[in-house]
């Protein structure tokens, strides 16, 4: 319901990925990493995890690392920012621009665009008052229609395609005092 937290650390579970972030001052020993209450809080859910037989998968752990890919995010942590993953956004930024060059698409099509579009601009939610035409273009159509693209909707596609890189967060910003 808001931006992350101000607080040193945060924690978060999204169906079976727990992620727990905790800021860290600059020229910190890996021994104070390793002995911080996050590496506690880590030691003893995998602790957990081993006494009641639920598997982990190592692959994916990610511990004491300044960087991070989780729920479809890249924290890149020595930057402080955190942005949809690129495997998600250049694919699109490509779909995009070939929906463009073609001129049509098809309601579906247009449906996993405006889905993708939301998926990503979620980070900056401001962003996603550029999306309108791509949902008026598939209201009362079926899904298998094809849509020529009005003038509009190009010009919503191109916005929404230049304003990719735009979408993330940035940690050091500081909260603005009024609304």
């Amino acid at each position: 319901q808001g931006r992350p937290s101000r607080k040193r650390w945060l924690a978060g579970l999204m169906i079976d990925d727990l992620v727990l972030l905790q800021a860290v001052p600059r020229g910190v020993s890996e021994a104070e990493k390793e002995t911080s209450e996050c590496a506690e809080i880590i030691r003893a859910v995998r602790k957990v995890y081993e006494n009641v037989g639920l598997p982990r998968h190592e692959g994916k752990a990610v511990f004491n690392s300044l960087r991070g890919e989780f729920w479809g995010l890249e924290l890149d942590g020595a930057r402080a920012v955190a942005r949809p993953s690129l495997k998600r956004s250049i694919p699109l930024a490509f779909i995009l621009l070939n929906i463009l060059q073609l001129g049509q698409a098809s309601v579906a099509l247009l449906q996993i665009v405006a889905g993708s579009l939301v998926s990503i601009f979620q980070v900056r939610r401001r962003l996603m008052a550029v999306l309108e035409e791509v949902y008026g273009a598939q209201r009362g159509r079926e899904r298998h229609e094809v849509v020529q693209l009005s003038r509009e909707l190009k010009d919503e596609i191109l916005c929404a395609l230049a304003l990719l890189p735009f979408a993330e967060i940035d940690f050091r910003l500081k909260p603005f005092s009024r609304v």
